[in-house]
């Protein structure tokens, strides 16, 4: 965008540890003059536009996806959660901070897997571990009354929040970035960015009313995960 192309090439070498990027080079001008082009689209064009509207969907479901999966409850209430389900205090903040580890390690170990497997696939595989996940927490919910099932319960929460760093936990962040053009990109982002952060809301406010009824407090996020699941596996 800059023109500095000598200097994009030198580094695109360094990148790609190879001399032959001239294609890549090419295509990247190719881009920047179609996007230079391109007029930018408000949020509510965007909306009301049946060009971008898979695109859109796509994306608002990718987020959806990430915030109502319960990972939000698990983030914010991991302590009480853990003690409602009969762990020890002392144990449920060396679960706590499991998770807190779990996530730096998984994020760490899935940056080089999204371009050898693909956006689809480690956020499908996400996805599908979450729902397995759930429904082991909300057996060990309705059956903890022992110590091995306590640690089942630690355990399938782990489980629960390596599926959620494999792919959910990252991609759609990056969805609109990639599935729109310049244009409407900007907008896009930001409608991306409020459906996000709204999830995120909604599952602080209501996941302590659902521990009015502990052994089913993540039902609701198993239900709504396996149907974004299926959205996201035909539409992704």
């Amino acid at each position: 965008s800059k023109g500095q192309i000598a200097k994009a090439q030198e580094a695109l070498q360094k990148l790609r540890n190879t001399k032959e990027v001239e294609t890549e080079i090419e295509a990247i001008q190719n881009e920047e003059r179609s996007n230079s082009n391109e007029a930018s689209i408000s949020v509510w064009k965007l909306l009301l536009s049946k060009k971008f509207r898979m695109c859109l969907i796509v994306c608002i479901c990718l987020h959806l996806s990430q915030q109502l999966s319960g990972m939000v409850a698990i983030f914010y209430y991991s302590t009480s959660f853990f003690q409602d389900a009969g762990i020890s205090e002392k144990n449920s903040q060396y679960a706590t901070i499991g998770v807190g580890v779990i996530l730096v390690t998984m994020t760490l170990i899935t940056i080089p897997l999204m371009d050898r497997l693909g956006r689809r696939t480690l956020h499908l595989t996400g996805l599908a571990g979450i729902v397995i996940f759930s429904i082991m927490i909300t057996i060990a919910l309705n059956y903890n009354t022992t110590d091995a099932v306590g640690i089942f319960l630690i355990v399938s929460t782990m489980c629960f929040v390596v599926a959620f760093a494999l792919g959910p936990g990252s991609i759609p962040w990056m969805a609109a970035g990639e599935l729109f053009t310049q244009g409407p990109r900007a907008a896009a982002i930001s409608i991306c960015v409020f459906v996000n952060w709204l999830g995120n809301l909604i599952v602080s406010l209501v996941f302590p009313q659902l521990q009015s009824i502990p052994e089913f407090s993540f039902l609701p996020f198993f239900i709504i995960t396996a149907i974004l699941f299926v959205l996201l596996f035909i539409y992704f």
